[in-house]
């Protein structure tokens, strides 16, 4: 890559970071064109030169948005903490939903084909990261070894695919963010109370 591509490169990822922070402020909708190209420091041409529309821009961000984030995943999975504190931490992860505007949150579930694909080819690749995850975890007692890796797996793709999707009908973002929060308390913990059933397999 010469000088020029680099400095082009640049001048697009500052585009994406500028996008993508106020989307996650403020939602997809509310944001146009001209707010991005003030927050990156460009002209509005220059944002349909390098990306063609909003939408284009918006596929690219949540594109390099999810890479990042498998990418992170990935380092979290294979990094040197107990498991134990793994399993803590996945957790916690539930509350970076409280820095995600609802309406940014709602643009993974997307009915835009592009979208779609985009999740669809991310979900292929966290899937084998999970599976090895609950494997290890399952080796170590963490995990109920009854359970097949391949129906947690399921879990985790019925979760993904029908809970979460039901949420953009809802018209309330107060009622629809706390959803999302107490959606991933059960996928974690379940559902049972202080009394849980001893139930067997």
């Amino acid at each position: 890559m010469n000088g020029f591509e680099r400095r082009k490169e640049r001048k697009r990822q500052s585009i994406r970071e500028a996008a993508l922070e106020l989307y996650v402020q403020h939602g997809v909708r509310n944001v146009g064109i001209a707010a991005i190209a003030e927050a990156a420091g460009v002209s509005q041409v220059t944002i349909y030169n390098y990306f063609g529309s909003k939408d284009e821009l918006t596929r690219d961000v949540v594109a390099h948005y999810l890479d990042q984030y498998l990418a992170d995943f990935s380092a979290f999975c294979h990094g040197e903490l107990p498991y134990a504190e793994k399993l803590e931490q996945m957790l916690l992860r539930s509350r970076a939903f409280d820095s995600l505007h609802v309406q940014f949150m709602d643009t993974f579930l997307s009915e835009d084909p592009a979208v779609a694909e985009i999740v669809r080819s991310y979900e292929a690749k966290l899937v084998p990261l999970f599976a090895a995850f609950i494997t290890e975890g399952k080796q170590l007692g963490y995990f109920n070894r009854a359970l097949s890796t391949e129906t947690l797996l399921f879990y985790i793709h019925l979760f993904s695919s029908q809970a979460l999707s039901k949420l953009g009908a809802e018209p309330d973002e107060d009622r629809k963010r706390q959803m999302y929060k107490e959606l991933f308390v059960i996928f974690f913990n379940g559902v049972a109370g202080e009394r849980p059933m001893n139930l067997s397999l």
